[in-house]
């Protein structure tokens, strides 16, 4: 048997078969952002029904990201208000405390999407939804005391006017 040729062969199947698994993938994730933009369609036409007016773009990727595990220190300091792009928010945070490392915690986890926030805010009949966005969220406002640790969970923010409503992007 020709070993050059057999191996040609070979590599003309393997190239194939790539270019096939290559369409399935790209017509499976054309078809998932299809079906989260009619979502989203829906969602907004949903909450508009419902009293709620949207003024801006719903995000429309799925993502998985990490629960945090926060340290705080006594002291002032900047510490790092973000991770991997997504904004930290820390509500009732000490005076002279402030974040000083981020540690992922576990795996990752799946992301809800963004039109689960829109249609949670329907119970708010009345108000425009301005901007919507992912942020990590950890509430320090039971906490007494300065540092320690804390979780962070990731949230979709609502902003309607002045008001900011933070409803949870993942599944308990």
């Amino acid at each position: 048997m020709d070993w050059s040729k057999a191996k040609s062969i070979m590599i003309a199947i393997l190239l194939v078969c790539d270019l096939i698994l290559g369409g399935i993938w790209l017509k499976e994730r054309v078809d998932e952002n299809r079906d989260i933009a009619a979502a989203n369609a829906a969602a907004v036409s949903y909450a508009e029904n419902h009293g709620v007016s949207v003024n801006c773009d719903i995000p429309s990727a799925s993502k998985r990201v990490y629960v945090l595990s926060l340290s705080f220190d006594e002291g002032e300091g900047s510490g790092k208000t973000e991770y991997r792009n997504i904004p930290i928010e820390v509500l009732g945070s000490g005076a002279g405390e402030h974040l000083s490392e981020i540690k992922k915690k576990g795996s990752k986890i799946e992301v809800l999407p963004a039109y689960s926030a829109v249609l949670k805010s329907v119970s708010n009949r009345g108000f425009s939804i301005d901007s919507i966005e992912l942020i990590y969220l950890v509430d320090r406002s039971a906490y007494s005391g300065q540092g320690g640790q804390d979780t962070a969970l990731p949230y979709w923010k609502i902003r309607a006017g002045s008001n900011y409503y933070y409803y949870a992007a993942y599944s308990d």
